[in-house]
């Protein structure tokens, strides 16, 4: 490849790049202010985000729930979730899910629609999901 070729490649890389990441940081905000904004809130719910090392911990109940983003492909990122006790660093898988260069993941509602990761109602669903899994281990 040339010079101009290999800049374009990776001018190219970095914008998608991006564009996930900002997908990836308006779920975090989404979960944050739609379950923050419920009439009756899950009671000492609190989030934290870390987006230089492409994690989104939400704690609750003596557990943590990490979200860690990667990016599989130039159409698709990957969220990996695991739980952690508070005050340990051993890690239980508890799933992971995709999404598209529009936001599209891969899990769906309860009449079979994907769910949004920019949608704010979207985001919690996947969190208050993730944090049930969370509890029953």
């Amino acid at each position: 490849m040339s010079a101009q070729q290999l800049f374009k490649a990776v001018s190219e890389t970095a914008n998608r790049y991006g564009n996930f990441k900002q997908l990836f940081n308006q779920f975090h905000v989404g979960a944050e202010r739609f379950l923050g904004q419920l009439p009756d809130p899950i009671q000492g719910l609190t989030f934290r985000s870390e987006p230089e090392r492409n994690l989104i911990t939400a704690e609750a109940f003596g557990k943590e729930i990490r979200f860690r983003l990667r990016i599989v492909s130039s159409t698709k990122a990957e969220v990996d979730c695991v739980v952690v006790e508070v005050g340990s660093e051993n890690e239980t898988a508890l799933g992971s899910f995709t999404y598209n260069s529009h936001g599209a993941t891969s899990l769906k509602d309860e009449q079979g629609d994907a769910l949004a990761i920019a949608d704010q109602r979207s985001a919690a669903h996947i969190v208050v999901h993730y944090l049930h899994e969370a509890l029953a281990i």
